[in-house]
C-alpha cells in the first residue's frame, strides 16, 4: 500500500453476487445494501478571519496570504464554484490513475468549505 494506491482504486462497492445461502447474517442486513465511504485528505486550512490556504485552496501557502503578495477573493464562494468542486470529485471517482489529471482538475484550488451553497439555492 502506498500513497499512490488511491489512483488505482475505484470509489465504489461492487455488487455481492454470492448465492443467498452463502451470505452471513450481516451481509443481508438492510436488504444487502452497502455503501462506499471515501476519505479525502485535502490539506486546506481556514484562518480565524475566514481566509483559506493550502493544497485544496486557491492560495497554496500561508506566507503568501500573510505577506500580501496575493489577495484572496473577499467575496464568499459561489454556488457555481461549489458545483464545480463536486464535479471535480465525481471526475476523480470515475477515472483511474492513468487518465485522471489531478493538477488540471484540482490544481487551481477551490475556496468552498460548505456545500450548503448548493442545497440552499
Amino acid at each position: 500500500f502506498t500513497t499512490d494506491a488511491n489512483q488505482s482504486w475505484r470509489h465504489s462497492v461492487p455488487p455481492d453476487k454470492r448465492p443467498r445461502e452463502m451470505l452471513a447474517p450481516d451481509d443481508t442486513l438492510h436488504d444487502g445494501s452497502r455503501i462506499s465511504i471515501v476519505f479525502r485528505s485535502i490539506a486546506t486550512f481556514k484562518l480565524p478571519d475566514g481566509r483559506l490556504f493550502g493544497q485544496g485552496a486557491r492560495v497554496k501557502r500561508r506566507d503568501a496570504l500573510d505577506s500580501g503578495s496575493v489577495s484572496q477573493q473577499a467575496t464568499a464562494p459561489t454556488r457555481e464554484e461549489a458545483a464545480q468542486l463536486l464535479d471535480a470529485f465525481r471526475e476523480q471517482n470515475v477515472r483511474d490513475g492513468d487518465t485522471f489529471d489531478w493538477q488540471a482538475t484540482f490544481g487551481a484550488g477551490f475556496d468552498v468549505t460548505d456545500f450548503a451553497l448548493i442545497e440552499n439555492n
